[in-house]
Order: structure tokens, then sequence, then C-alpha cells
């Protein structure tokens, strides 16, 4: 199930870095990151690694995390040099523990490498040498995922452009007519 809101009230920095202590044995401290509905916090562990721990919405769907882990150890194995965050196991030898939040909510947790860097929307400039690199990335990106096909990655997904009609239904939340009318004339020509 993909959650609807995100969590009211969602996990502290020190909760967050007693979960990494309890489940994976990490001693650290935790800062947040963005999220739509997770919550996810860069770790900054005493030992100087930087991870980031995701404890998942209480109503994210198992399949779709095991498929995020699935698809990152199948990519490592496949492309071993290619520039990924690599998932940590638990103290159980488990990618994902079963966790408590304070509200007594269950959560998948997991833990993965922190990449640095800039999204590449804040990267100026954006030559053609960094198309070029980037390109090249997706593309070993792209050949590494060959073969991997399990039933959980075979679901509708909002942001998959092949299925972008859905965003006809949610129009009305455009309120200049301009606007509006600009994505009414990519939807139809999406469409056509």
């Amino acid at each position: 199930m993909t959650p609807d809101t995100a969590v009211r009230a969602g996990c502290t920095p020190a909760e967050a870095a007693a979960l990494a202590r309890e489940h994976f044995g990490l001693c650290g401290r935790a800062e947040p990151l963005p999220g739509e509905y997770d919550d996810n916090f860069r770790f900054v562990a005493d030992d100087g690694r930087e991870l980031v721990l995701k404890l998942m919405h209480p109503e994210r769907e198992r399949a779709l995390v095991e498929l995020q882990v699935e698809a990152l150890r199948h990519v490592e194995r496949a492309e071993p040099e290619l520039a990924l965050p690599r998932v940590a196991r638990a103290r159980s030898g488990e990618a994902l523990v079963d966790a408590r939040d304070s509200a007594g909510r269950g959560r998948l947790l997991w833990v993965l490498d922190y990449l640095a860097g800039k999204p590449l929307a804040q990267v100026k400039p954006r030559d053609d040498a960094l198309h070029a690199e980037l390109g090249a990335w997706l593309g070993r990106f792209d050949r590494a995922l060959t073969g991997f096909d399990p039933p959980a990655a075979r679901r509708a997904l909002k942001w998959d452009l092949a299925r972008a009609g859905w965003i006809r239904a949610e129009l009305d939340a455009l309120g200049d007519p301009r606007r509006r009318a600009r994505v009414e004339d990519v939807l139809a020509a999406f469409e056509r």
C-alpha cells in the first residue's frame, strides 16, 4: 500500500539514533533528510561513517521496500564499481528490521551508505560533459538491472510516465487557468 499522507509526529533524530543503536549497533547522531512519506536521516556514526537511516511509513508495503533492497543488491553484484549506496545488515543479519517508533507504530527500518553530493538541480553549470557522464552512469545502471524482474516490480506507480493520465483527475488543484491549460495540452499530446 502506498501511504496517502506523511506520518504525523514522525520520528525524531534522537529516536532514529536510538533505533540505529538497537538494531544496527550504530552509535552516532541522526540529522533529518527530506522525504515524501518516510522518515529519512543522515546518520553520522561515531567512527566517521556516513549512512542513511530509513524509517518507512507505517503503511508502506513491505514488498516495495524489499524491491528497493533487492534492486540495489542486484546492481551491486552486476556492477560492483558503480557508485551506489550499499545496503547494510542489521545485527540480525537482515537488511530490513521490523521496528516500533515511540508512538508504538510498526515501521520498517533499513540503513544504506550515504553518498555525498548535490542534487542535479543544484549543479551549475550543467554542461555537455556532465550530461555525458550522467548518461554513461545511467546506461551502466540500466545494463546492471538486466534480468531483474521480480513480481513486486510490476506495479502502477504515479511517477511512471507511461501512466501519466492519472494527473487529469487532479487538474482542479491548479488555480491558474493558464497553467492548467498548459498541463491539459501536454496531457492531450501525451495521450495522442
